[in-house]
């Protein structure tokens, strides 16, 4: 199975306001590679969004912004299976581009967390945060770094369309 996962940090409440963005990319089956940066959401932060995160003012004075990222992301993610756990990650992305009059990426959205309520029955109704699902597989990250939620957004899918043997992750779009 091929697919990008992608986890985003925000600096305030406001959507589009993406402060950090990670991406990994799965070729059969496998983490093929990493890409991940801070960017400067050229907006201010919000107390509460810096205490779940850790990145301030100053982590990306000097980073690029959304609109200077752009054609980057859209190399990477245009024309793929782009997998994010709930649909936080996929509205903040389109939103960023809707602020910034710039067109959505043409990708295909896959939320983890609907593949994890369907392949896991103890979590069909609540407990299916990125948090507690990669604990209850075994599996540790640093929670709220995009990198690392992508990391585990990416651990989860593949773990899950194992449990799914018959019924993969096409079937959840």
């Amino acid at each position: 199975m091929n697919f990008i996962a992608l986890d985003l940090e925000n600096a305030n409440p406001c959507q589009s306001s993406i402060c950090q963005i990670g991406i990994v990319f799965v070729v059969n089956d496998v983490v093929s590679d990493t890409w991940e940066s801070l960017v400067d959401p050229e907006e201010d932060f919000n107390y509460n969004n810096i205490a779940v995160h850790g990145i301030k003012p100053d982590d990306v004075k000097f980073a690029p912004t959304f609109p200077d990222l752009y054609e980057a992301l859209a190399m990477k993610l245009n024309g793929n299976t782009v997998v994010h756990h709930t649909s936080f990650d996929r509205i903040a992305l389109n939103k960023a581009c809707d602020k910034h009059d710039l067109p959505r990426f043409e990708v295909e959205w896959v939320d983890s967390a609907k593949l994890v309520r369907k392949a896991l029955p103890q979590f069909s109704k609540s407990g299916y945060g990125l948090k507690n699902v990669a604990n209850y597989f075994g599996y540790t990250f640093k929670h709220h770094d995009a990198l690392n939620d992508a990391l585990a957004c990416a651990f989860i899918t593949l773990r899950c369309n194992e449990v799914m043997i018959d019924d993969k992750m096409e079937t959840v779009k």
